[in-house]
């Protein structure tokens, strides 16, 4: 995103804004109309336009959900690495069986 051709100028709460575009513009304006809403949201609650209180409140929500997002995907990996240990321990077991098997069938013979 280093290229100029990777921006584009939007207008978010009457302010034109130049951002990356993410994915494709069709996203990137999804993200703004999220953004939009939040400041309406806002402006709803606090009764007046704030823009630095906004931009710094959705700047804080915004990060605090990607937070909870790596906290959950964190909590998954663990989740799957467990699984993979237990599989793997299931596995030597099987292995274990079949060559303790094989070695009766050998030494019978």
């Amino acid at each position: 995103m280093n290229n100029t051709s990777d921006l584009i100028k939007v207008k978010i709460a009457n302010t034109e804004v130049e951002v990356p575009i993410y994915i494709n513009q069709e996203k990137t304006y999804e993200i703004i109309k999220i953004i939009e809403n939040k400041m309406e949201e806002l402006t709803r609650y606090y009764q007046v336009i704030r823009t630095q209180t906004f931009a710094l409140r959705i700047a804080y929500e915004c990060l605090l959900e990607l937070e909870k997002e790596k906290a959950r995907i964190k909590e998954r990996e663990n989740e799957i690495e467990i699984q993979y240990k237990t599989a793997m321990k299931n596995l030597e077991r099987i292995i274990k069986k079949i060559k303790d098997r094989l070695e009766d069938i050998q030494s019978g013979e």
